[in-house]
């Protein structure tokens, strides 16, 4: 079977600089190949229809770093990461570790003959295919990279069964076959990756799971490496993860440091920023409303359940977080003070993010702490001042928003919820969902509430399958 050129492979180009800032206008689906390579040759060697066995000859041979492309028209699975996915799962914004991290992680793998991390970053660049071509309408392409994600996830999985299996009969040993308990961690970011895209919700806590059971058995390196990245991302997802089940966060699970240096809170830093498009602080002040707005729904519960109309114990437990979300409130709303703190000396992705969480967590407070209508004043207040700010969102730049957009727009009135969709549509949410997750969620809402069922985002997520959106 021959993958040959499809629309879909051309749909978002590299410059040929890998210096070069990212396209920000909207993608042409019949553009030109780009002329130069951004990465060496080596990298451009594995066809998607090719057999897993001649994949791993290639890796175990000289014939890895001199075999060319097939045909003038092949796209192999690691040149559309290297080329593709990999800046559009993520904002590659400047050049720090985080924006070159997907890249990294494709070197480290061919250099260092990293299989499970090679067929984990397959299985992602598959992925992003299937959804390309689901976008163009694409069915056949779609099934079949589809299909191909599934089988390199699977490599993956194996091989890293394999290594655990090696390390159990060797004393202390780090290393396995090339695969390093730091790799480990990588692959099992890399297939939380994957599972994200495919919008697969169930492996997802799997993933993050076993993740976190590797970490707790690193121990820390002369040199960090990619680790402080990959342990960013995961936080970062574990974050969001929680956010879509309606569990509560524990902050000091979150950006861990495995020694004194600087290094771990640095990556963290810039990987939320490129990631999420807000300050890490912003980020967990989400996190922490979430939860306080979870726990004031246990509260809310319990005194409904209560035979006594006075627990003074649980309303003093509620006026608490009614206090708390009240003072964050009245600072987000407070413009002078909000300029300062969160808008200045920040490039214009950083300041449009923050505005899109400022919003957000103030509908959060305004709609589940104090218990608002979704047609309350404030609350459509909130609603109007975010419309301007979908038309400011350039394309390729609007990961880091699903549950903005999720909440913000969840509570449109008919009369600007066009201009919502519009907002969704346009932009391509290649790194935050399987296609049209959170379109789905959005039209869900609006369709239970004019049923008069008033249910949350929070609602349908469950019924959606929580779906991991980043």
């Amino acid at each position: 079977m021959s993958a040959g050129p499809s629309k879909i492979d051309h749909v978002m180009q590299l410059p040929s600089d890998p210096t070069a800032a990212p396209r920000q206008d909207a993608p042409t689906i019949n553009a030109q190949p780009a002329s130069g390579l951004a990465w060496p040759e080596g990298l451009l060697s594995v066809p998607v229809d090719c057999d897993p066995t001649l994949w791993a000859s290639f890796v175990d041979s000289t014939l890895w770093n001199s075999r060319p492309p097939d045909d003038e028209g092949e796209q192999p699975l690691l040149r559309h990461f290297t080329q593709f996915a990999s800046v559009s799962v993520v904002v590659r914004h400047g050049q720090n570790s985080a924006s070159k991290f997907y890249q990294d992680l494709a070197m480290r793998a061919t250099q260092d003959n990293q299989k499970a991390l090679m067929h984990a970053v397959l299985a992602v660049s598959a992925q992003h295919l299937s959804n390309l071509a689901r976008k163009v309408a694409d069915q056949d392409s779609a099934a079949r990279y589809a299909t191909e994600s599934s089988k390199q996830r699977s490599l993956a999985l194996h091989l890293l069964r394999v290594a655990a299996a090696g390390a159990k009969s060797q004393e202390n040993a780090l290393t396995v076959a090339g695969d390093t308990l730091e790799m480990g961690f990588a692959v099992l970011v890399m297939l939380t990756l994957a599972a994200l895209l495919k919008g697969d919700a169930d492996i997802v806590p799997v993933y993050l799971g076993r993740a976190s059971a590797i970490l707790d058995r690193i121990k820390p390196a002369e040199s960090p490496g990619l680790l402080p990245t990959s342990l960013a991302i995961h936080s970062i997802y574990k974050g969001f993860h929680h956010v879509s089940r309606s569990k509560q966060v524990q902050a000091s699970s979150l950006f861990p440091k495995l020694d004194d240096r600087p290094v771990w809170s640095d990556r963290a830093d810039n990987t939320v920023e490129t990631i999420v498009g807000i300050r890490r602080d912003m980020f967990m002040l989400f996190l922490r409303i979430h939860s306080l707005v979870l726990e004031a729904d246990i509260i809310h519960r319990a005194q409904e359940r209560s035979s006594d109309d006075e627990d003074d114990e649980l309303e003093m437990m509620r006026m608490e977080i009614q206090a708390e979300c009240s003072a964050v409130e009245t600072e987000l709303r407070d413009r002078e003070t909000w300029t300062v703190k969160w808008l200045a000396n920040y490039d214009d992705r950083l300041r449009l993010g923050h505005e899109f969480y400022r919003l957000t967590i103030r509908m959060m407070i305004l709609t589940e702490v104090f218990q608002l209508k979704a047609g309350h004043t404030r609350v459509q207040q909130c609603v109007q001042e975010a419309l301007p700010l979908t038309k400011q969102v350039q394309t390729g730049l609007e990961i880091g928003l699903n549950f903005p957009y999720v909440i913000i727009a969840g509570f449109a009135e008919a009369d600007t919820r066009s201009e919502f969709t519009a907002f969704v549509k346009r932009c391509q949410w290649k790194g935050s969902a399987s296609p049209r997750i959170a379109e789905q969620v959005v039209e869900t809402v609006w369709s239970r509430r004019d049923e008069g069922k008033m249910e949350r985002w929070r609602d349908v997520l469950t019924e959606l399958g929580c779906p991991l959106m980043v």
